[in-house]
């Protein structure tokens, strides 16, 4: 867990409050760099949820540009499984929601 990361999640300005769930959980799990990785069935426990539910989410947000998602493969013997994602939480650009400039308020800025 990264203050850092949570505290950019918490600031964010995403569209909806399950869309800010999501993005919160994936936060507290992500290090300084802002990734982590966890199966989508953990997040959905995590957020009580559906599985499809949250990977709805999980594209809302990173069309939005909060985050990328890397889909991650495993050999195992002659087959390639899918194991969990990397989650890429895009912490050094502020990211924009409904507010385009938010202030520490969440308020658009005047100029």
């Amino acid at each position: 867990m990264s203050f850092k990361v949570i505290n950019w999640a918490t600031k964010a300005q995403t569209n909806t409050p399950v869309q800010k769930l999501v993005l919160l959980l994936l936060a507290d799990r992500a290090g300084d760099d802002g990734t982590c990785s966890l199966s989508l069935s953990k997040i959905a426990s995590d957020a009580c949820m559906s599985r499809r539910a949250v990977i709805m989410n999980i594209k809302k947000l990173s069309n939005l540009g909060f985050m990328s998602v890397t889909s991650r493969k495993v050999l195992m013997g002659k087959k390639s499984v899918l194991t969990s994602n990397l989650y890429r939480l895009h912490i050094d650009t502020y990211p924009l929601g409904r507010c385009d400039a938010p202030n520490s308020k969440g308020f658009k800025q005047e100029k």
